[in-house]
């Protein structure tokens, strides 16, 4: 039966790798141990390292922080989006994985002769599909399956475990004013944090929003009336920098008419991983998974 998994998964992920992700080829691709490549997001970083393949890595963002022992000595090559082309140059990569976000700088690599794998990361579905293309790509296939499977089992293991929330209405706030509760923006339809909550058989409160991260008001938080509210944050956004999480949550006190209010079901995840769309969305699962085991089912 693990073997017949196994076929299935390689089957499945090569047909999907094949179909849509080297963007450039300039090069005849050398055998994977000596490829030298660059990543243009954590995400991607992260899945490199965790394949086992960090020392292919020659250049990697100033945002890239993990594993931080395996990235401590590599060329950093710009931020999100503006990056150092002299220093790509001298650094002579074969490869690039980037981002949809990064397609007008493919000009840019082209003319270097850097081959460039294009990297979707929008639900869990591109997620494993990534670390399959990246797997494939760096002769990590039997490692990129495995990952590939702790994430699927993660999932079912957690929806198991909650199951008594089944269609419970979630709203995944990412960012909102550090004092009070205004500018504050949500996870809509169009995002990684909507299919776990599908896949763990919740309801995202702004499903029926198509914007990814729509800002919405206080009035329209009351008018959605969610079960739970969770706040989802980098450590890096400064949170928790003047203020504690109890006094974060007191800022919802007054919205006593709104089930998660009323119930206590409000909650902080403050952690990298949780705004990384990469193999470490294990952790975040295991995150919602204390969450929801938490919460107060109450009307």
């Amino acid at each position: 039966m693990k073997k017949l998994f196994f076929w299935f998964f390689l089957i499945f992920f090569a047909n999907c790798a094949n179909k849509t992700n080297t963007v450039s080829s300039n090069n005849t691709k050398k055998d994977a141990q000596f490829l030298h490549i660059l990543s243009l997001a954590p995400s991607i970083t992260e899945t490199i390292s965790l394949l086992g393949a960090s020392e292919n890595l020659v250049g990697i963002t100033e945002y890239c922080k993990y594993p931080q022992d395996l990235l401590k000595d590599k060329h950093r090559i710009g931020g999100f989006t503006n990056f150092n082309f002299e220093l790509i140059s001298a650094l002579k990569p074969d490869s690039a994985f980037l981002l949809p976000i990064h397609q007008k700088e493919l000009e840019n690599f082209k003319r270097l002769k850097i081959d460039c794998i294009l990297i979707k990361q929008d639900t869990i579905d591109d997620i494993k599909k990534s670390i399959f293309t990246i797997g494939e790509y760096l002769d990590k296939t039997d490692t990129a399956l495995k990952l590939i499977k702790e994430i699927e089992d993660s999932i079912n293991n957690v929806k198991l475990q909650i199951s008594k929330l089944q269609n419970k209405k979630v709203l995944m706030i990412v960012s909102r004013d550090q004092t009070k509760l205004s500018a504050i923006f949500a996870a809509g339809a169009k995002t990684f944090y909507n299919d776990i909550i599908n896949r763990l058989g919740l309801i995202n409160a702004l499903a029926e929003n198509n914007i990814e991260y729509p800002m919405i008001s206080i009035e329209s938080i009351m008018a959605i009336n969610p079960d739970i509210i969770i706040e989802i944050y980098s450590p890096d956004a400064g949170m928790t920098a003047r203020r504690t999480i109890l006094e974060l949550k007191n800022d919802w006190k007054n919205l006593k008419t709104v089930n998660a209010v009323k119930n206590n079901n409000i909650f902080f995840i403050i952690a990298d991983y949780a705004v990384i769309p990469g193999p470490r969305i294990i952790n975040l699962l295991e995150d919602f998974r204390k969450i929801f085991e938490k919460c107060n089912l109450q009307n």
